[in-house]
């Protein structure tokens, strides 16, 4: 089963920068978002931070502390949930 891209308002206003990173993440929602939560997993699935949960806003950012690879954010907002790779450099 692969991922599929759906017309929802986070798949098509979200913008995760810069990407890769070496360390500061922006993520800019387009529009106010009921966020629920940013969860930042690594390749292995594990969840290693949480970023934020449970506010309105259109954007936030936060440092990427954990060691350079490849990590996945997992980002709850409204109804909709949706999972970026990021690199950090």
């Amino acid at each position: 089963m692969g991922i599929t891209e759906t017309d929802s308002a986070l798949a098509n206003q979200l913008n995760v920068y810069p990407n890769p990173t070496s360390g500061e993440v922006n993520i800019d929602f387009g529009m106010e978002f009921d966020l629920k939560s940013v969860q930042l997993f690594n390749v292995n699935g594990q969840l290693v931070n949480t970023i934020a949960t449970s506010t309105v806003t259109s954007a936030i950012n936060f440092e990427l502390t954990e060691e350079p690879g490849v990590y996945f954010l997992t980002i709850a907002a409204g109804d909709e949930t949706r999972t970026v790779r990021l690199i950090k450099q």
